[in-house]
């Protein structure tokens, strides 16, 4: 084994090896639907009272199930699992960080959940943009 093989090796065994983003936004994400789905009514206290008839329930089980799509393309390392995953999540966060602009820039009171909600979305973005679903 060549010199250049052993590092063409290391860097593939490098790039397979789940990131702390990948990991942590994947378990982050089923937490966060779990609180969803016991605290009765939490996303309509934090967005638009107008918004009452959104379903808190659904959006917590979908967070769930995308965050363990994800999880468990990272820990079984099957790429299309990884992807839906990953753009599942991404799109359940941008509603999300919709919902708390809305609710702080409309006709609710300034909250800094938007922030919040901002971050997990740039966690999302900076791992479906880096591309390596490998």
């Amino acid at each position: 084994m060549t010199n250049k093989q052993l590092e063409k090796d290391m860097l593939k065994a490098k790039k397979r090896r789940p990131s702390f983003f990948d990991t942590t936004l994947a378990v982050f994400s089923i937490l966060y639907g779990q609180f969803i789905i016991q605290v009765e009514g939490y996303l309509i206290t934090i967005t638009e009272p107008y918004f009452h008839p959104l379903p808190n329930r659904l959006i917590g089980a979908l967070l769930v199930l995308a965050g363990a799509i994800k999880l468990i393309g990272i820990l079984t390392d099957y790429t299309p699992m990884r992807k839906v995953g990953i753009w599942a999540l991404s799109g359940l966060w941008s509603g999300l960080f919709v919902l708390a602009l809305t609710f702080s820039f409309g006709s609710g009171y300034p909250n800094s959940g938007y922030l919040f909600n901002g971050f997990i979305l740039a966690v999302c973005l900076r791992v479906s943009l880096r591309g390596n679903y490998d």
